[in-house]
C-alpha cells in the first residue's frame, strides 16, 4: 500500500534509494560499453561484471554486521559518497582520455565492496523507518522500485550514453 509513504522519513528514504538504484543501472550501461568499447572482448566485459558481484556475494555479510553495530545512516552517506568519487574518477580518467582496462576491474571491485556495505545497512534501515504494521508495504514498495530501476535505469544509461557519453554518464550517476 501506498501509504507507508505517509512517513516523511520513509519517503525520503525511498526516494532515494529509487536515486541510487537508477544510478547503479546506469553505472552497469555504462560500465559495459566503456569495457567492451575498449577491449572488444565479451571475456573481459564478464570479469568487469563479475568483479562488481564477487565482493557483494563474498562481503555482505561483514556489511550486514556493520549496518548492525554502526548508524546506518552514516554506512549509506559513507558507501554512497565512495561510489560517487569512484564514479567521478572513472568519468576523469575517460575524459582525459587515460582510462585502462586495469581501472576498469578496480573499479567494479571497489564499487562492489562499496555495495557489499551499502545494501545490507539499507535494507534493515527501513525497519528503522516504518512501525511493524506496515512493514511488509515498505520492504514491497522498495522491491518494486529496484525492480523498475532494472528496466528504467539501463534506458537512462543508453539515451546518457548518446546524449552527453560515458563520462557524462558516470558523471550522472555520481550525482
Amino acid at each position: 500500500s501506498l501509504r507507508v509513504l505517509r512517513h516523511p522519513e520513509f519517503r525520503t528514504f525511498w526516494l532515494g534509494f529509487g536515486v541510487a538504484v537508477l544510478g547503479f543501472q546506469i553505472q552497469r550501461v555504462g560500465l559495459g560499453f566503456l569495457a567492451y568499447d575498449i577491449t572488444g572482448s565479451a571475456l573481459f566485459l564478464a570479469l568487469v561484471f563479475s568483479g562488481d558481484s564477487i565482493p557483494m556475494i563474498v562481503l555482505s555479510p561483514v556489511g550486514g554486521v556493520i549496518g548492525d553495530r554502526v548508524n546506518r545512516r552514516l554506512v549509506l552517506i559513507v558507501s554512497r559518497s565512495c561510489v560517487a568519487v569512484l564514479a567521478l574518477a572513472v568519468a576523469g580518467l575517460t575524459a582525459a582520455g587515460t582510462i585502462e582496462t586495469w581501472h576498469l576491474l578496480l573499479f567494479a571491485l571497489l564499487t562492489g565492496i562499496c555495495y557489499a556495505i551499502d545494501v545490507p545497512a539499507r535494507q534493515a534501515m527501513v525497519h528503522d523507518l516504518v512501525p511493524g504494521d506496515e512493514l511488509v508495504h515498505a520492504i514491497a514498495l522498495t522491491a518494486t522500485l529496484r525492480q523498475a530501476s532494472r528496466i528504467v535505469g539501463p534506458a537512462i544509461g543508453g539515451l546518457a550514453l548518446l546524449l552527453v557519453g560515458v563520462q557524462g554518464a558516470f558523471a550522472l550517476m555520481a550525482a
